[in-house]
C-alpha cells in the first residue's frame, strides 16, 4: 500500500472516527433536552388539568369531560384521575400512532418520560390524584430530523473534506512521484537533477538526491578526462595532435575489411626530406614549429570531408586517408598539400625542391594491408626522385559510379520492392559463444548479376537523402528474419536517419507489430553521429527501452564524444573502434585504454565489444582486459 494510500485511508477513518463520536454525542444530548421537554410538559399539563378539576364539580361526568378534552389534543400517552384511596376514577391512553421514525432508532435512542402528577383538592379536602404522561411520538420525529440533518450536513462537510485532501495529497503528490521517477531514471543510468519542492522535507531529500547526482556527474567528468588523456597517449602524436601511426593503421585496415566503409579510396604519404639535417641546422624548436603548421593545414584538408583521415606517421611522414575519392580529386588535394608545405618549408630552407615528396596509391576493399601499404612506399621512393616531387603507383582505373539519377532510380525501386538482402556476421562472447549477429544490407544488380555490397551504395544513399527508408528497410528485414530464427539480430542505423521528419513515429509502429521479437533487436549507430543527433537518439532510446531494444555505439574511440552519452542516453553496449583494436597485443598504451572503457562502461552497466579483431594474439590481450565480446575475422574464424 501506498503512503499516500495510507494518509487517505487515516484521514478518512479519522473522518469517520469524529462523524461517529459527534453524532452519539449530539443524539444523546438532543434526547437528553426531549425528555426534559416532555417531563415539563407533563408537569404542567398536570397541574393545571388538577387546579381545572379543583375549581369544578368532582362528579364522573364532568371529570371525564376534562381528562378528555385535554387528551383528545393528541399530545399525551396517559392521563389518569384517581379518588383519594388510590381507586382509578377515569383514565385514558394512547393507541398505535402511525410514525415515520425506524423501530431501530427508537431502540438505540430510547426515550424516557417521567409522569406528571399534581393533587385535586375539594375545599380543604383532597379529592385525589391527575396523572399525564407526554407522548413520546412527537420526540422521536423531532430526533430523527436532527439526526437526518446531522447525517446530511456532517456527509457534505465530508465531501467538501474529502475533496480538499485530495487536492493537498495531489499536491503533495506531486514532488513525491517527480522524485520517484528521478530515482527510476538513476536507475536506468540516466542522472538529471530536479527542481526543488516547495514542501520543506521533500526539499532537503531533493536537495540530497541533486548532490548525489552532482557527484555522479562529476565522477563520470573525471572518468572520460582519464580516458581522453589515456585516448591521447595512445592514439595522438604529442607535437601535432594528429593520429599516431598505430591508430592511422588500426583504421585503414578497417576500411580494407569492413563491408560498409567505401570500397575503394585514396593513400597518401607525405614525406619531410632530410627532417634530421635540419634538426641540427636550424633548431628543433624551429622545425617542430614548421612540423605544427603542416600537420595544421593537413586537417584543414581532411576536414573537407568527415570521413578522411589524417595522420603523421613519424617523424618526416604524415599520411592523407581517402575513402571513395576518384583519381582526379586525390591529386588535387595532393598538390593544394605539396604546395602549402613548400611554403612553411620555406622558412627553413629557400630553396625547396626535393624537399617535400609524396606517395599516392589506389586501394580497394578486401586488399592485403601490406600490400597496399608497399605500394605506397614505393611511390614514395619514386617521389623523391621525380621532377614534380610526387607519384601515383598502381593507379586504377575504378569503375564510374552511375550518375546521381541512376542511382537515385536504383534505390528508389529496391526500395519501393523490397529488393534489400541482410548479411550477417557474428559477433561472440570472449569464449567464443555467439552473442548476436551484426546485419549489413546488400543490393542485388540486376544489370550485372553481382551483389553490391553497402558500402557501394550507401554513400549514394546519405548523398539522396534516402537513409530513414534504407534504415527502415534494414530493421523490416531483421524482424522478418528474427520471426524465421532464433538469436539475436544488430541492425545498423545512419545518424541522418535519426533527424528525419516521421521516422520515429514509422519505427514505433514497427516496433508495436513485432513486439514479440523486440526484445532480440538491437540497433548501433556511428560514435560520430551522436554529437549532431544527440537529442534524437535520446528520443529513440527512450522509446525502444519501452519494446526492450537494446541501442548502442559502433565505432566507439574515434573522438570520445559518447562517453556521456553512456549515462545520459541509455546506451546498453558499445564496440570499440578497430583502430585502437589492432595489434593491441603490441601496444600497451591502447591496452591500459580499452582497459579504461571498460571499467566506465561497467559502471553504466554497459555491455563492450570490440570491432576488427584479425588475430588470435589481439584475442588474447582482451580476454584480460575484461571485454564482453568481439567481432571481426578471428570471430568468423572461430565460428567456423
Amino acid at each position: 500500500m501506498t503512503l499516500l494510500r495510507r494518509l487517505w485511508l487515516t484521514a478518512l477513518g479519522a473522518t469517520f472516527a469524529a462523524f461517529v463520536i459527534g453524532f452519539v454525542i449530539s443524539m444523546v444530548n438532543a434526547r437528553s433536552y426531549l425528555e426534559q421537554q416532555l417531563r415539563a410538559q407533563s408537569q404542567d399539563n398536570a397541574t393545571a388539568l388538577a387546579l381545572s378539576m379543583s375549581q369544578q364539580s368532582k362528579d364522573r361526568a364532568t371529570v371525564e369531560l376534562m381528562v378528555s378534552a385535554l387528551f383528545d389534543g393528541g399530545h399525551f400517552e396517559v392521563i389518569r384521575f384517581q379518588d383519594a384511596k388510590g381507586a382509578v376514577v377515569i383514565e385514558r391512553s394512547g393507541g398505535v400512532h402511525v410514525t415515520t421514525v425506524p423501530s431501530w432508532f427508537e431502540a438505540m435512542f430510547s426515550i424516557t418520560v417521567l409522569p406528571g402528577q399534581a393533587q385535586v383538592s375539594d375545599g380543604w379536602k383532597q379529592a385525589g390524584k391527575v396523572t399525564v404522561v407526554a407522548h413520546s411520538r412527537f420526540a422521536y420525529e423531532s430526533l430523527w430530523k436532527s439526526a437526518i440533518w446531522f447525517v446530511l450536513t456532517m456527509s457534505l462537510v465530508g465531501v467538501v473534506t474529502g475533496l480538499i485532501l485530495t487536492a493537498l495529497f495531489n499536491w503533495a503528490k506531486r514532488p513525491i512521484e517527480d522524485l520517484m521517477e528521478h530515482a527510476k531514471a538513476v536507475a536506468a543510468r540516466q542522472y538529471k537533477t530536479m527542481a526543488e519542492p516547495s514542501v520543506p522535507e521533500l526539499r532537503r531529500v531533493a536537495r540530497a538526491f541533486n548532490a548525489m547526482v552532482r557527484q555522479v556527474r562529476e565522477m563520470f567528468a573525471e572518468q572520460s578526462a582519464r580516458i581522453e588523456a589515456l585516448q591521447r597517449e595512445a592514439s595522438k602524436d604529442t607535437l601535432t595532435d594528429l593520429p599516431n601511426r598505430a591508430f592511422f593503421l588500426g583504421r585503414f585496415r578497417d576500411q580494407l575489411a569492413d563491408e560498409s566503409a567505401h570500397p575503394n579510396g585514396m593513400l597518401v604519404v607525405l614525406r619531410i626530406v632530410g627532417l634530421l639535417q635540419f634538426n641540427r641546422d636550424q633548431g628543433r624548436d624551429a622545425v617542430d614549429q614548421v612540423l605544427a603548421g603542416i600537420a595544421d593545414r593537413l586537417r584543414q584538408l581532411a576536414a573537407v570531408q568527415p570521413e578522411w583521415l589524417c595522420a603523421r606517421l613519424n617523424g618526416a611522414d604524415f599520411a592523407l586517408l581517402m575513402p571513395g575519392v576518384a583519381h582526379d580529386m586525390a591529386e588535387q588535394t595532393l598538390q593544394a598539400w605539396m604546395q602549402s608545405v613548400r611554403q612553411a618549408m620555406m622558412t627553413l630552407a629557400t630553396d625547396t625542391r626535393g624537399v617535400v615528396s609524396a606517395g599516392m596509391t589506389f586501394y580497394q576493399h578486401g586488399e592485403i594491408e601490406r600490400e597496399v601499404l608497399a605500394r605506397v612506399d614505393h611511390a614514395l621512393v619514386q617521389g623523391e626522385t621525380s621532377e614534380q616531387g610526387w607519384i601515383a603507383v598502381l593507379r586504377a582505373t575504378d569503375a564510374q559510379a552511375a550518375p546521381e539519377r541512376d542511382w537515385l532510380r536504383v534505390l528508389t525501386r529496391a526500395i519501393g520492392e523490397a529488393e534489400f538482402e541482410l548479411a550477417t556476421f557474428p559477433v561472440l562472447s570472449m569464449i567464443g559463444e555467439e552473442l548476436h549477429e551484426e546485419a549489413l544490407l546488400r543490393l542485388p544488380d540486376a544489370e550485372t548479376g553481382k551483389v553490391m555490397t553497402a558500402g557501394q551504395f550507401m554513400p549514394w544513399v546519405q548523398r539522396l537523402g534516402l537513409s530513414a527508408e534504407i534504415d527502415m528497410a534494414a530493421a523490416t528485414l531483421a524482424c522478418l528474419q528474427l520471426r524465421r530464427d532464433e538469436g539475436e539480430i544488430s541492425v545498423n542505423l545512419l545518424p541522418a536517419t535519426l533527424g528525419a521528419e516521421g521516422w520515429l513515429a514509422r519505427m514505433q509502429s514497427l516496433f508495436e507489430a513485432n513486439r514479440d521479437v523486440t526484445p532480440r533487436l538491437l540497433f548501433e549507430v556511428n560514435e560520430a553521429g551522436l554529437a549532431l543527433f544527440g537529442g534524437a537518439l535520446q528520443a529513440f532510446t527512450d522509446m525502444a527501452t519501452r519494446y526492450q531494444v537494446r541501442v548502442g555505439v559502433e565505432h566507439f574511440g574515434r573522438t570520445f564524444s559518447s562517453i556521456p552519452s553512456l549515462y545520459e542516453l541509455n546506451l546498453s553496449f558499445l564496440k570499440i573502434d578497430a583502430g585502437l583494436i589492432r595489434d593491441i597485443d603490441q601496444q600497451p598504451s591502447n591496452q591500459r585504454l580499452v582497459k579504461a572503457i571498460v571499467g566506465i562502461a561497467a559502471n553504466a552497466q554497459c555491455q563492450v565489444y570490440a570491432e576488427g579483431v584479425h588475430t588470435a594474439a589481439e584475442h588474447a590481450v582482451l580476454v584480460t582486459l575484461g571485454l564482453n565480446g568481439y567481432t571481426g575475422p578471428e570471430a568468423t574464424r572461430r565460428l567456423a
